[in-house]
């Protein structure tokens, strides 16, 4: 019998189940894992520090998206409705700024990553950016961020928002494709031998 999977916007109450589903999906995500090497002690840190943090903020100003079953979040997305590129610029700046002070490597890395992004984000407003996806490793091949994408791109159709994400690996990009979302044309390379994302853009209504 198939699982049915349950795709909705995360609420106040998801809170705790939202920071373990994200903690789980980001160990190995691509930028992330790049950015962490193997500083364990950073990575730890920042996964039990910056992490519920960074949610607690993106539930009160953002869109959280999840998806799994009736028990679990398999399946995290955040998502911001874009007017202009002011918010981009600070990240990267306080990221900089931070990665300066404290002369960590990770966060130096980030600081790259965050600086690239917001350098190359399209001026095309209003969007919604979706800019981060993650799926536990426990649940994924089981549809969860297939159906996730589905419900989000439904609902930011009916706000007429196009949306725009950066993948970053091939086979994420194959996903978004399927979606609806078709690549820019150009590639954005991480230094230190890091990921090469992918910029991708949907049109409202696109198939």
């Amino acid at each position: 019998m198939t699982q049915s999977i349950i795709a909705r916007p995360a609420l106040s109450e998801d809170r705790d189940k939202l920071v373990e589903a994200f903690q789980a999906g980001c160990r190995d995500e691509a930028v992330f894992a790049w950015a962490g090497g193997d500083n364990t002690d950073f990575i730890d840190r920042h996964m039990e520090n910056r992490v519920p943090t960074y949610l607690d903020g993106a539930l009160e100003r953002d869109e959280i998206w999840i998806a799994g079953d009736d028990h679990e979040i398999w399946t995290v997305a955040i998502c911001t409705v874009v007017h202009d590129t002011e918010r981009l610029e600070a990240e990267a700046v306080e990221t900089e700024s931070a990665a300066r002070e404290t002369g960590l490597h990770p966060l130096h890395r980030f600081a790259a990553a965050t600086r690239l992004v917001a350098d190359s984000h399209p001026r095309r407003f209003p969007h919604l950016y979706l800019n981060s996806i993650v799926t536990d490793s426990a649940h994924r091949g089981k549809g969860a961020g297939r159906t996730l994408l589905r419900r989000l791109t439904e609902w930011a159709d009916g706000r007429n928002l196009p949306q725009y994400l950066e993948a970053s690996t091939t086979q994420s990009a194959r996903l978004y494709g399927r979606m609806g979302f078709t690549a820019t044309g150009k590639r954005l390379p991480l230094p230190d031998s890091g990921p090469v994302l992918i910029p991708m853009w949907r049109d409202v209504g696109q198939a």
